[in-house]
């Protein structure tokens, strides 16, 4: 059976019980479990070689910046020397997750500009309260890291407060909200466009990287991570070995 079947047949609603036939050393167990909510954090950190803390975010929850900062605050008792925000294959979420996830490294300022259709204006800005505000950053980014995560991103790069490494990011730069039906289902309706800082719209173009470094087409042992290791020299202010996407292709 597929683990994705099994998966199937275990789920059910919250607080009910399941039966599992577990065979171990030739025997069959039966072990009853009871079902739950499991909540997968969006937010993982640690202090990796060279005293250097990776954050990585897989997606903008409600929750996202109350778990970014536990983390910042856990990774500053070890004093790393630099950050490295890993937003790569993160598809974003939440817009104003966004704009608290970038208040934890900016200083006060704008973060980004929403614009509607009939010429209004709106700014985003952070305040001087983060908690990763003064160590080195490098944000890591690639062809999955969209929306929310090209908001972060954007207002790193635009107010010089890190460098970006990796791949062109997706390239979505348009607000949507969520309109219910009356059939229990809704439809995402586009209201603005989002701009950088500096009053750049990324849709459909993206987020360059500072330093262009593509991954290889290797996986399982032979992968090596050679856009953390280009993050990781950089912090230690050894050269980045980068290239161009005419060189890789």
């Amino acid at each position: 059976m597929h683990p994705a079947e099994a998966a199937l047949l275990v789920r059910g609603p919250a607080g009910t019980p399941v039966l599992l036939q577990v065979e171990r050393d030739g025997d069959l167990l039966e072990i009853e479990v009871i079902r739950g909510v499991i909540k997968i954090p969006s937010v993982y950190g640690e202090i990796i070689d060279e005293n250097i803390a990776y954050i990585r975010l897989s997606r903008f929850g409600n929750d996202t910046g109350q778990e970014l900062s536990k983390v910042i605050q856990v990774l500053s008792n070890d004093d790393p020397q630099g950050i490295i925000l890993d937003l790569r294959g993160n598809p974003g979420g939440s817009l104003p997750t966004a704009v608290d996830v970038a208040d934890q490294f900016l200083d006060e300022g704008m973060i980004l500009l929403e614009r509607f259709g009939n010429g209004k204006e709106r700014e985003f800005e952070s305040d001087d309260a983060g908690d990763a505000q003064e160590l080195p950053l490098v944000v890591l980014i690639n062809h999955g890291s969209a929306s929310a995560s090209e908001v972060v991103a954007g207002a790193v790069r635009d107010r010089e407060r890190g460098i970006l490494i990796g791949d062109t990011s997706f390239g979505k730069g348009t607000v949507q909200v969520w309109e219910p039906l009356s059939n229990g289902g809704g439809i995402r309706i586009t209201v603005a466009r989002w701009l950088t800082p500096d009053g750049e719209w990324v849709h459909e173009k993206g987020l360059e990287p500072d330093f262009w470094v593509p991954l290889p087409e290797t996986s399982g042992e032979e992968f090596s991570d050679i856009q953390l290791q280009a993050a990781v020299d950089h912090l230690m202010g050894r050269p980045v070995l980068e290239t161009t996407p005419a060189e890789s292709g």
